[in-house]
């Protein structure tokens, strides 16, 4: 498993250590949990909103490449 840091708001930190001492799992238990609860979400909703390549310059680009 790869390990992945991440900067949390104080209220949202202390919510989480609060939730990890009262049920004795550990904070990366709740923070995967919740990655992949929501993970699907983002990708379809950020990935969908990409501004899609433009053919016609990605074209001039390889003949410029020339």
């Amino acid at each position: 498993m790869r390990v992945s840091s991440i900067r949390l708001p104080a209220d949202l930190d202390q919510r989480l250590e609060l939730l990890s001492f009262k049920s004795g799992r550990q904070r990366g238990f709740y923070i995967r949990k919740a990655l992949e609860l929501t993970l699907d979400e983002f990708e379809r909703v950020y990935l969908h909103e990409q501004v899609q390549p433009d053919p016609a310059r990605i074209s001039s680009l390889r003949t410029s490449d020339s």
